[in-house]
């Protein structure tokens, strides 16, 4: 009796030890590696009518669409309203934000739609992407004609996305490249920006506060329409605008002298008036309020197209690699 109950035993002990490696092998399947590598467009000439904005093309439902704006700054991916008519898109409308903004001279009012997409996909060289929840609107339109849909973060949270500027390419993958050791690697933290909470930005260091003392500054990386490197006027109130005396090793000078701006204020190339109408100190970008962002500086295409960039939201990492 005593051996049938240790024979059991063992068997039991056995059957225990398969199942745990079992369950180990399932639990530590690694996803084959895969990548997926898609033209883009960009262009600086001011004469191209897309210039300096990114930009690819796909197909939407399987419809193809040649000029689609990559735009991480967009916190869903979008498509235009006479995109969804044609596509016969069946979506539930969550809300609606209406909000007057400025382009030039003319006033025009932003309506976007935040939609529940029953059956939308984005298909991007090989890869097949899914969207659930969408923006429908026209604003891209406003800045750019016959641009029929966006890219936005939520594609951005999926993959791992590499891009070449200068060789006009942008990669969807599941993991850094083996040169990743070559990049600087800057981690990236969610905004706490009440409407865009899964937005991502970095830490800046190097500037200062007037009174001498470390600025806490925050950068949102933008590679939209917003070509342009701007500030915002909060920030330029408090801090240092001599920019020329900032650490040369730090974040905030690779970031103005890649934007042409790591001089002294006198050198600054755009000009603001004061209350009397005089031409005061010049600024180093775009003056703009970032206030419903959370954060001090907008970082644009004119920045990130000096370098080779990876975004990798999932492990909050933000990679740069200086052109060759």
């Amino acid at each position: 009796m005593k051996k049938l109950f240790l024979l059991g035993a063992m068997v039991c002990a056995l059957g225990m030890m398969t199942a745990c490696k079992s369950g180990t092998a399932e639990e530590t399947a690694i996803e084959p590696p895969f990548e997926d590598t898609i033209p883009i467009i960009f262009e600086t000439d001011a004469m191209y009518q897309y210039h300096d904005g990114l930009y690819c093309s796909l197909e939407v439902n399987g419809v193809a669409i040649d000029t689609v704006l990559i735009d991480n700054g967009y916190y869903h991916s979008a498509v235009s309203p006479d995109l969804a008519e044609s596509l016969n898109l069946s979506y539930t409308v969550l809300k609606v934000d209406t909000t007057l903004g400025r382009t030039g001279s003319k006033m025009f009012s932003k309506v976007v739609k935040t939609c529940t997409a029953d059956s939308l996909y984005y298909t991007m060289g090989h890869t097949v992407i899914r969207l659930d929840t969408i923006f429908i609107t026209k604003y891209h339109e406003l800045f750019m004609p016959n641009c029929k849909a966006v890219i936005g973060r939520n594609v951005f949270e999926q993959y791992v996305v590499e891009i070449d500027y200068r060789n006009k390419y942008m990669v969807l993958s599941n993991h850094l490249p083996e040169t990743i050791g070559q990049y600087l690697a800057i981690p990236m933290e969610y905004t706490n920006s009440k409407d865009c909470q899964r937005h991502r930005c970095i830490k800046v260091d190097g500037f200062k506060l007037k009174d001498g003392s470390p600025a806490s500054v925050r950068a949102f990386l933008d590679l939209g329409n917003a070509a342009g490197t701007a500030f915002d006027s909060a920030f330029l109130t408090r801090v240092d605008q001599h920019f020329s005396q900032i650490d040369t090793a730090s974040l905030a000078w690779l970031i103005l002298s890649q934007i042409g701006s790591a001089v002294d204020s006198v050198d600054f190339p755009i000009g603001h008036m004061d209350d009397n109408r005089r031409t005061v100190a010049k600024l180093p970008g775009t003056r703009m309020d970032f206030a419903g962002l959370d954060c001090d500086i907008l970082l644009g295409n004119n920045f990130f197209s000096h370098f080779k960039i990876i975004f990798d939201y999932k492990n909050n990492m933000f990679y740069l690699k200086r052109n060759e």
